[in-house]
């Protein structure tokens, strides 16, 4: 029964499209994002184990381009219906998110912040390679550190890592 309220008592559709990709995580509730691969991201995998093969740049677009998803910490970083979002709104306002290291960034460098996603804004979706980092610290990170500037997705996209940390991922969308 656990299996097939996952999506896996289905038959799999002959050509994958981005309603099915859609309707899919629709039914999941959730895709947990997790770049720590040997062979693909596991949020593709997830979506392979249910439709078959598909076209990851398919599931892009309908993640990323459609506005119906957007990324959250729902239970560690999850791609979720927009419609979640406010459902787990509250939890930006929890002690143990304040601790986290984007957050004690956020607050160090408020001025770095918002100048962020103002280029963002401004010249669409950027590397973190691509921006400066704040004003008296050098972008060099450490093996298996992440620096601010990347999001929870393992790229390299300050828009997406800031908004979904500070819980502006859904206004960010109509950017």
């Amino acid at each position: 029964m656990a299996l097939a309220a996952q999506g896996f008592g289905r038959p799999r559709p002959s050509r994958v499209t981005a309603e099915s990709i859609r309707k899919t995580i629709l039914r999941l509730g959730l895709v947990q994002i997790d770049c720590v691969n040997v062979v693909v991201p596991a949020h593709y995998q997830v979506l392979f184990s249910r439709l078959g093969p598909y076209d990851r740049k398919l599931f892009d677009r309908v993640v990323w381009g459609s506005g119906a998803f957007t990324e959250q910490w729902a239970h560690e970083a999850s791609i979720i219906p927009v419609a979640t979002w406010p459902l787990l709104r509250h939890r930006m306002t929890l002690e143990r998110f304040r601790q986290w290291p984007m957050a004690r960034a956020h607050r160090a460098h408020p001025g770095y912040v918002a100048w962020v996603l103002e280029q963002v804004r401004e010249r669409g979706p950027l590397g973190a390679d691509v921006l400066p980092g704040p004003e008296g610290h050098d972008r060099q990170r450490g093996r298996g550190t992440r620096h601010p500037g990347r999001s929870a997705a393992g790229g390299a996209d300050p828009e997406r890592a800031l908004c979904a940390e500070r819980g502006e991922r859904a206004v960010g969308l109509a950017l």
